[in-house]
C-alpha cells in the first residue's frame, strides 16, 4: 500500500497520522504529500498500525514517536517523563531576559524531568553552568540521552530528591522548576494526554502546592546574595504562588502570563537590590 491510501484510513485526525508516518520512514511530512505513491514495506506497515492502535487508545504522539519539539529543540521523552509544553518556554524567555548571554552564571533546575528547561538553556550559551535534578533514574536517563544527543558539555544531571543531594555549601544565581502543581483530586488528571504521564511529575498533594510552597521555602539557602527563584504553576494559582514568596522574604516579585493570557511563572530575589 503507498502513502496516499495508508493516511487515508488511519483512523485518527489526519496530521497525527502524518507525524506517525513521517516518524516511522524518518522523513518530514512535506515528503508523505510529495511522494504520495511511494510503497511501504510490510515492516513500515505494520508499525504503522501499531503505533495508529496505540493514538487510538489515548496514549500522546509524544510518547508513540518519542519525540517532542521544545524551543525548537527535538527532544526524547518516554512514559517516564513530562511531555514539554509550549507554556514552559515562557520560563526560558524570562531568564534569557533576566541573565546576560555573555556573563558566567550557575544555575540550578530542580524535577528536570527530560532535560528540555535546562537544555534549552544551555545550548548555545556555553557561559551558563547549570546543574540539573531530578527523583527519577528513569527520567535522569532520558535527560542525559538528549544532552548527549547535542554535545551539551555545561549540564550535570544528578539524583536528587529536591535540595537532598545539593551541598549545601552551593550557592545558584537561579534556581528554576517546573515543579509538579495539579491538585490530586483534579479531574484534569484523568483526562486526554495526562492520563499516560507520570503521576509524580504533575501532583504534589492534595492542594497543588505542597511542592512549590517546599521550593520556596528552602531556595534561599542555595542562592547567591542576588539570587533569583523561577517557578512555572497552574493557571490558577499565580495570586497564592506570589503570596507564598512574599511571605518567604521574597523581593521584586513578579508574575508572567503566558501566551494564553493566564499567570503561568513568578519570580522573585533574596535580595531587593537590581540585578
Amino acid at each position: 500500500m503507498n502513502i496516499k491510501k495508508i493516511l487515508q484510513n488511519s483512523g485518527i485526525e489526519k496530521f497525527e497520522s502524518e507525524i506517525i508516518l513521517a516518524n516511522i520512514l524518518r522523513v518530514n511530512r512535506a515528503y508523505l504529500h510529495t511522494h504520495p505513491e511511494r510503497e511501504l514495506t510490510q515492516q513500515e506497515y505494520d508499525e504503522y498500525f501499531i503505533k495508529i492502535k496505540q493514538r487510538i487508545d489515548g496514549i500522546p504522539i509524544a510518547y508513540i514517536i518519542q519525540k517532542k519539539e521544545f524551543w525548537s529543540i527535538d527532544l526524547k521523552v518516554t512514559e517516564d517523563t513530562l511531555i514539554p509544553r509550549p507554556e514552559t518556554e515562557l520560563l526560558i524567555e524570562i531568564i534569557l531576559e533576566k541573565f546576560s548571554q555573555n556573563k558566567p552564571y550557575r544555575f540550578l533546575e530542580l524535577a528536570t524531568g527530560s532535560g528540555a528547561i535546562s537544555i534549552a538553556l544551555a545550548k548555545g550559551h556555553p557561559n551558563f553552568d547549570i546543574t540539573a535534578s531530578d527523583i527519577s533514574e528513569k527520567a535522569l536517563n532520558i535527560a542525559r540521552k538528549n544532552q548527549n544527543y547535542y554535545h551539551i558539555k555545561n549540564i550535570k544531571f544528578i539524583y536528587s530528591n529536591w535540595f537532598a543531594e545539593i551541598k549545601s555549601t552551593e550557592k545558584f544565581d537561579a534556581i528554576i522548576c517546573n515543579p509538579p502543581y495539579i491538585p490530586e483530586n483534579d479531574p484534569h488528571l484523568s483526562q486526554g494526554d495526562l492520563r499516560f504521564e507520570p503521576k509524580i511529575a504533575l501532583t504534589p498533594g492534595k492542594t497543588g502546592l505542597e511542592a512549590i510552597e517546599y521550593i520556596i521555602n528552602n531556595a534561599k539557602n542555595y542562592l547567591l546574595p542576588t539570587g533569583w527563584l523561577f517557578l512555572e504553576h497552574g493557571y490558577d494559582q499565580g495570586e497564592k504562588v506570589a503570596e507564598l514568596f512574599q511571605e518567604s522574604g521574597y523581593e521584586q516579585i513578579k508574575t508572567k502570563k503566558d501566551l494564553k493570557n493566564h499567570p503561568r511563572v513568578t519570580f522573585g530575589s533574596v535580595s531587593d537590590v537590581q540585578s
